[in-house]
C-alpha cells in the first residue's frame, strides 16, 4: 500500500471479491444507511455488489444514484462484525486488505470525482474546505476568537487539543468541545489549540472521495505539527483520530496520538 493509504477499485479488487462470494449479511444487521432506508443497495454488501460490476465494466456508475453512493455514514459497524475480517491480526487489518463499506463507498466516490459528477451540496463543502478551511464556508477567524475566548493560548506545551474543522461551526461539536476543554482544565492537563492554523484532518475529504485534498491536507497538517514542536495530539474527533493513526505515516512514531476518551 503507498503513502496515504490511497487506494483505486482495482487495487482493492481482491477484497472485494471475499465480499461478493461471502455475502453472508452480518454487515447489514445494523448498518445505519440500512436500517433508515432499508434498502440492500446501500447496506455493505449490496455497494459490494455494485462495485464489483463497476469494476467489471458492466455498471455505469453514472446510472447509480447518490443516494446509494452518498448514504453510507462511515460508522464502521460492518468492519468490526464482518465474518471475513475476523479472522485479520490486527496488523493486517488495513485499507486495502479489510472489508468495509465505507472504503467501498469511498473508492466509488472517487470515481464521481474524477468523472466530474459530484453532487452540488458535496462539492461546495469540498469548495469551502479548500478555501476556508471548514465545510461551512465560514471565516478561519471565528475559530481564533472562539479559542481565544476559551482562555487557551496558542500552543504553550507540546500537547494540543485538536478540535477539527466543524468547531465552532457546528453547535453539537462546539457543545462537545467545550464540554471536554473544561474537563481537562479541570483535570490540570497543559495543552494549548493550533486555532486556524490546524488544517481538517482530512478525514471528510476522503470520505468524499477527494484523494487528492486528502492528500494536501496530511502534508499540511504535517508540516504545521512539526513547525510547533508538537509531540501529543488528543482529537475531539474519533474520524479524525483515526485518520491520524492510519495515514499520518511521517508524524506516527514521532508524535502521541490520543482520542479523548483515551486520556480522560
Amino acid at each position: 500500500m503507498e503513502k496515504y493509504g490511497y487506494l483505486t477499485l482495482k487495487d482493492y479488487q481482491r477484497t472485494l471479491i471475499s465480499c461478493v462470494v461471502c455475502y453472508c449479511g452480518l454487515c447489514a444487521a445494523n448498518c445505519p444507511a440500512y436500517v433508515s432506508l432499508r434498502d440492500e443497495a446501500v447496506s455493505p454488501r449490496g455497494l459490494a455488489q455494485i462495485a464489483f460490476n463497476v469494476l467489471k465494466g458492466e455498471l455505469d456508475i453514472s446510472k447509480v444514484p447518490d443516494k446509494i453512493i452518498y448514504a453510507c455514514t462511515g460508522c464502521g459497524w460492518c468492519e468490526w462484525d464482518c465474518s471475513q475480517n475476523r479472522p485479520l491480526p490486527d496488523d493486517l487489518k488495513r485499507r486495502d486488505v479489510t472489508i468495509s463499506g465505507a472504503t467501498i463507498t469511498e473508492l466509488l466516490r472517487s470515481i464521481k470525482v474524477e468523472k466530474g459528477e459530484v453532487p452540488e451540496q458535496v462539492a461546495e463543502a469540498l469548495n469551502n474546505l479548500v478555501k476556508f478551511g471548514n465545510p461551512f464556508g465560514k471565516p478561519a477567524k471565528v475559530k481564533d476568537d472562539w479559542v481565544a475566548g476559551l482562555g487557551i493560548q496558542a500552543n504553550p506545551t507540546d500537547t494540543i487539543l485538536y478540535v477539527g474543522s466543524l468547531v465552532p461551526y457546528d453547535d453539537l461539536a462546539t457543545k462537545m468541545a467545550e464540554a471536554l476543554v473544561n474537563v481537562l482544565k479541570r483535570a490540570g492537563l497543559k495543552f494549548g489549540m493550533l486555532r486556524s492554523r490546524e488544517a481538517d484532518s482530512g478525514a471528510f475529504a476522503r470520505a468524499m472521495g477527494e484523494e487528492g485534498l486528502f492528500m494536501e491536507l496530511v502534508d499540511s497538517n504535517t508540516e504545521t505539527f512539526k513547525k510547533h514542536g508538537v509531540k501529543r495530539i488528543i482529537c475531539l474527533s474519533p474520524h479524525d483520530y483515526d485518520t491520524f493513526i492510519h495515514y499520518y505515516d511521517d508524524i506516527r512514531d514521532e508524535i502521541e496520538i490520543k482520542h479523548y476518551t483515551q486520556v480522560l
